[in-house]
């Protein structure tokens, strides 16, 4: 089920905050516990049965896991680290089995002639987000920083709707006391207004901005086989304001969702488009995400070195988000991706060492510009592809290509608007409208909390 799907909005979403502080007013906590875990059920079933069982092995496995390592706490460090790795070698096997597997087998059958079957099943949804979570889980039990938890309070953590299927990725100690804290289970007036004024913030970004650019950079990435230079820079720029307000769209959405029933889920995006270094970037963009692998991957390879040292950190670094490229999907594309974000971060933080002056103007345009152009990657569905792209923006050939996107109205006649110059100037539009919007407004978190603050209630991040 999509957020900004008629189903979610006019059906699924109202029944369940209504059933659910219906159920609370009648103080059968449990009761509303369990119709949040099975609404979240329902809600990802939705899309695809098929995947449920998917899901509900995950969750269980995982449990069992959690259970063993509690048990293994009790007798050695040593037992629980065993336990913790046969949850982390099942994670991994079962991620990489549904998203990996058929990429591998491809490359190594196109490589070394060798003849591996394809497994041919369709991604899961979510499942890289409730794997992390789960991850992040297991490695917080058996580092003793979890209290022992009911079965029901781990599904519905894990479960949450809101989060299920693009994240943001959730950590025990940001959700688990709001589940069980008797304050979240009282209707609130003013969350629910804040609540819908996000919701509201991120249907429109998806619908007015990142929806219309997405047949554009469909047809330029997927159907067009030449691009000249306006038209490649046109299709770049156009992908960057549609990932961003899709991603973010579908965020605030998801916040907004989780508002309404109270729970404040950690925010994600931090207007990333204005960040001046690779750095602030990341702190800024899918910010979940950027903390986990901060915790749980680039910490520990720190600690595996023996002695720590600046070229190690950068090392760490240039790891760290390498893998997080191959997180991101299973194709070339997103492995060049990670690697290109590692090196820029390493070339990031030698700078900052160096401590030579930027100015700030500089540093946001050569940030943007390369943020934009390793978005090509991100979007590509083959190196091929990309390289079509990147070969346009070069300027391999020509100004433009001529190419006519069908689905674009002629406003302007065919002569001024495509002639000679490749513009589009629906897309024109769009992306300096998305340009005006990031850049001389507050963002949705911003202008949550300014509305809250209006109602009277307390500042939080929205």
């Amino acid at each position: 089920m999509l957020f900004n799907s008629a189903p979610y909005i006019f059906g699924f979403l109202p029944i369940v905050v209504l059933v659910y502080f219906l159920l609370n007013r009648q103080h059968w906590v449990q009761a509303a516990k369990w119709w949040l875990a099975a609404a979240s059920i329902v809600f990802y079933a939705w899309w695809n049965v098929a995947n449920l069982p998917i899901l509900l092995v995950s969750l269980l496995v995982n449990w069992a896991v959690v259970n063993a390592i509690w048990r293994a706490n009790e007798v050695s460090d040593s037992a629980a680290k065993r336990v913790l790795i046969i949850g982390l070698v099942f994670n991994l096997l079962y991620l990489g089995c549904f998203k990996y597997y058929d990429f591998l087998a491809r490359s190594m059958n196109s490589t070394f002639g060798a003849a591996l079957p394809l497994l041919n099943v369709a991604l899961p949804l979510g499942i890289s987000f409730f794997t992390l979570t789960q991850i992040a889980y297991l490695v917080d039990v058996r580092e003793r920083l979890v209290k022992r938890q009911k079965f029901l309070n781990y599904a519905l953590f894990v479960l949450f709707f809101p989060h299920l299927i693009i994240g943001p990725i959730l950590h025990h100690k940001d959700m688990m006391p709001q589940f069980a804290t008797l304050r979240s289970k009282v209707f609130s007036l003013e969350n629910l207004a804040t609540g819908l004024l996000l919701f509201g913030i991120g249907f429109a970004k998806k619908a007015l901005i990142a929806d219309p650019l997405s047949a554009y950079v469909r047809f330029y990435f997927d159907d067009t086989p030449i691009l000249g230079t306006v038209e490649a820079w046109q299709v770049a720029l156009a992908f960057t304001c549609q990932l961003y307000f899709d991603f973010s769209g579908y965020i605030d959405m998801a916040l907004g969702s989780a508002l309404m029933l109270n729970i404040r889920m950690p925010e994600n995006f931090n207007s990333p488009l204005r960040a001046r270094s690779v750095i602030e970037f990341w702190s800024r963009w899918h910010m979940t995400l950027t903390n986990f692998l901060t915790t749980y991957i680039y910490t520990p390879i720190l600690y595996a070195f023996r002695t720590l040292s600046f070229r190690k950190s950068l090392i760490a670094v240039f790891i760290t988000f390498f893998i997080a490229g191959i997180w991101h999907g299973a194709a070339w594309t997103f492995i060049l991706f990670g690697a290109m974000h590692g090196v820029a971060l390493t070339v990031n933080h030698i700078w900052r060492r160096s401590r030579w002056p930027m100015p700030a103007i500089v540093g946001w345009a050569l940030t943007f510009l390369f943020v934009t152009c390793t978005f090509v990657l991100f979007r590509a569905k083959s190196v091929h592809d990309a390289g079509k792209v990147f070969a346009g923006m070069l300027g391999l050939n020509g100004t433009a290509a001529l190419n006519r996107w069908p689905g674009s109205p002629d406003l302007l006649g065919y002569s001024m608007s495509h002639a000679g110059t490749g513009l589009d100037m629906r897309v024109v539009f769009l992306v300096g409208l998305s340009a005006f919007l990031v850049f001389a407004f507050r963002n949705s978190g911003e202008l949550a909390a300014r509305f809250r603050s209006h109602l009277g209630g307390p500042r939080g991040n929205g």
